[in-house]
């Protein structure tokens, strides 16, 4: 006879949905990952956010946020400067290596054909 998995059920404390809603309504944040990392169903927190605004916990509404969420403009452009300069350090790092590959190649070419004549 096959046994079956029990359903193992957790409650979530209201503190702990108002903190998942709060981050599934930043801007730079997908609800999946965050789901994904925390092993729950991102219907579960799709369904604290319609709770939360239809007033379910209405003693213990979230204060609506003030001013712009997340980077800034500057911010996100010193992050894609940063990035072109380890890109370009990157490539730069690549032909190092392909140049130091082919001297290798070279000296083990010219060790074998120094063994061969020294017999």
């Amino acid at each position: 006879m096959a046994q079956t998995i029990s359903n193992i059920h957790v409650q979530y404390t209201v503190e702990f949905k108002k903190a998942l809603v709060r981050l599934a309504n930043h801007r730079y944040i997908q609800v999946t990952d965050m789901a994904d990392a925390l092993n729950i169903h991102p219907v579960l927190i799709y369904r604290w956010r319609k709770e939360l605004n239809d007033g379910k916990w209405k003693k213990q509404m979230m204060p609506k946020s003030k001013g712009p969420v997340g980077p800034t403009k500057n911010d996100l452009h010193q992050k894609d400067l940063e990035l072109k300069k380890a890109q370009t350090k990157i490539k730069q790092l690549e032909k190092q290596l392909k140049l130091r590959q082919e001297d290798i190649d070279i000296l083990k070419k010219a060790e074998r054909f120094f063994e061969k004549h020294r017999q």
